[in-house]
């Protein structure tokens, strides 16, 4: 047997720590997520954000396609970092031409709403928490008025979903009505907000975007960032907004991996016909899923994952 097949303890030789390196008596914790600062040219890194489609992964979503043609795909930006200024925290800002981001304060703003045609609140607020004063607000001035309770990062998770759908059923409805006249408005736009409007609508205006212009979470959160310089994305956000990325790059290759069954890789209906119907979606078997962990085991075999790496944690003393 090789020395290296065998405990510390059962060696005749002693070992001591490597290095000037200190014990960690600390829980393991990931590693915290950076969110790279704008381009040294900022004004072409703003420059650079245009929407060429906007679509929900789920095809039974409202459809909002119709959102790329504003402003002919332009998002106007903002810069916000350029001349920010504390008391703006205290106003809402536009993140895109259909989706406003601010605190409760500026959801009680009569002048601001009505300046700006907002056609929807959406407070994203914890469980418990009052909203009356907006409420009310938007009842008297005649603005759609909805809320997303939530109670931790799980339950945030889970509310993204809701809110994208809550959002996109208002701008197609509003659209609709718009197109045949009854509204002298060019589209909706939604006031997503919290109580601060730095953290959890914050996340919920970058989880639209990750999803429906499919952006990376740095980069969306980067975007949202310029233009509301105030917004507070902690690592536990981070980890969150993440995490939910995941989700959606899963989705996608659910969605996709069923068209291709359905209509073919070429796209047309009929070609894989051979597949039977309850293979798309099917759950994976038993043997399918011990050939996944076979290969999971091979791509992380142990010789792979610490080749390369030089610091050896203890060495041996004789």
């Amino acid at each position: 047997m090789s020395i290296e097949e065998v405990a510390l303890s059962d060696t005749s030789s002693t070992f001591r720590r490597a290095g000037s390196n200190e014990y960690a008596f600390r829980v393991p914790t990931p590693p915290r997520i950076i969110i790279p600062p704008p381009a040294h040219n900022l004004v072409e890194a703003l420059e650079s954000h245009r929407v060429t489609s906007v679509a929900a992964i789920d095809t039974n979503d409202p459809d909002v396609s119709f959102l790329a043609t504003i402003n002919n795909g332009e998002l106007p930006t903002q810069g916000a970092g350029l001349d920010w200024t504390y008391e703006k925290r205290r106003d809402a800002q536009m993140v895109m031409p259909y989706i406003y981001l601010g605190p409760h304060n500026a959801a009680k703003n009569r002048d601001f709403l009505s300046q700006e045609n907002i056609t929807m609140l959406l407070a994203v607020k914890h469980a418990g928490t009052p909203v009356n004063a907006a409420a009310r607000v938007a009842n008297e001035m005649g603005i759609l008025f909805h809320t997303i309770d939530v109670r931790g990062s799980q339950d945030l998770i889970a509310s993204f979903p809701r809110i994208t759908r809550a959002v996109n059923t208002h701008l197609a409805q509003v659209q609709q009505r718009v197109w045949s006249g009854e509204l002298p408005l060019q589209h909706g736009k939604v006031l997503i907000f919290c109580e601060s409007g730095n953290e959890k609508s914050a996340a919920a205006v970058v989880a639209w975007m990750m999803e429906m212009l499919d952006l990376d979470f740095l980069r969306a959160m980067q975007f949202v960032q310029c233009q509301r310089f105030c917004v507070n994305f902690d690592d536990n956000l981070k980890i969150v907004l993440r995490t939910y990325g995941d989700i959606l790059n899963a989705r996608r290759q659910v969605e996709a991996a069923k068209r291709v069954a359905v209509f073919g890789a070429n796209g047309n209906i009929g070609q894989s016909s051979h597949v039977p119907n309850h293979q798309v979606g099917s759950k994976r078997t038993i043997n399918n899923e011990d050939e996944d962990m076979d290969m999971v085991y091979a791509e992380t075999d142990d010789v792979l994952r610490f080749q390369g790496r030089d610091y050896v944690p203890f060495e041996s003393v004789d």
